[in-house]
């Protein structure tokens, strides 16, 4: 993984757990005691790795202006 990612891997031998069939889309949130212990995504988690990515170099949006008393009139198209 590469430094600049804001997700982080933490490899787990299969023979130490039994992990449910991952499917695509959905993160399966392993809980134990009531708490949330691990979460299984689908092996092809390249693009949340690469989005991941992205919002780091590019960094959070400027919030849009207040609108002015004219656009607020405005009727929406």
């Amino acid at each position: 993984m590469s430094p600049e990612s804001v997700l982080h891997e933490s490899p787990v031998p299969a023979s130490t757990v039994r992990v449910p069939h991952p499917e695509p889309g959905t993160a399966t949130i392993v809980r134990r005691y009531r708490e949330d212990r691990a979460v299984v995504l689908h092996p092809d988690y390249a693009r949340l790795v690469e989005d991941s990515r992205l919002i780091r170099l590019l960094g959070r949006p400027d919030p849009l202006p207040a609108p002015t008393p004219l656009e607020r009139k405005r009727p929406r198209a």
